[in-house]
């Protein structure tokens, strides 16, 4: 298993079951907070060093979605492939965590907005165009996590 981080270091993840299935990253959270007992060491790396293997390299010209859930982690991988971001101008759905700040959510809206982005509030992939997002205000008032869908301007 393997996480993306911003300088390829190793990570512990805590989960709340033995079988791994429910749990992530707790920087700076107490345990009596989050609750999750069981730990597994996960190996760290950088993205823009992945998407840099020869292999997955030469796909990258067909790339049309990416999709992020990243428990509030999500803008630093979007930052790490922004390259790919400008170059290849794929779609994208992103989580908004509910526990993001309201600079994350910020400093989220203007990087896509940057990259030539229309953003839409998304019900997963059932409905990606709920309601087009004008403003950052919109993503801070916004309750609990969602998704936007981003799609590039044409």
């Amino acid at each position: 298993m393997c996480a993306i981080t911003e300088n390829g270091e190793d990570l512990v993840f805590e989960y709340s079951d033995p079988g791994f299935c429910n749990g992530g990253f707790h920087k700076n959270v107490p345990l009596w907070k989050h609750g999750h007992m069981f730990k597994l060491e996960i190996i760290g790396a950088r993205l823009h060093d992945i998407l840099r293997y020869p292999f997955i390299e030469e796909r990258l010209p067909k790339l049309k979605l990416v999709k992020v859930d990243a428990e509030g982690y999500d803008l630093f991988i979007l930052k790490d492939m922004e390259d790919i971001i400008h170059s290849r101008k794929p779609h994208i759905l992103v989580e908004v965590y509910k526990h993001a700040s309201q600079s994350y959510r910020e400093e989220l809206f203007m990087f896509l907005k940057k990259h030539g982005y229309t953003l839409y509030i998304a019900d997963e992939f059932r409905n990606l165009k709920m309601a087009q997002v004008q403003s950052p205000d919109e993503l801070i008032r916004r309750n609990g996590t969602f998704d936007l869908f981003c799609e590039p301007y044409t």
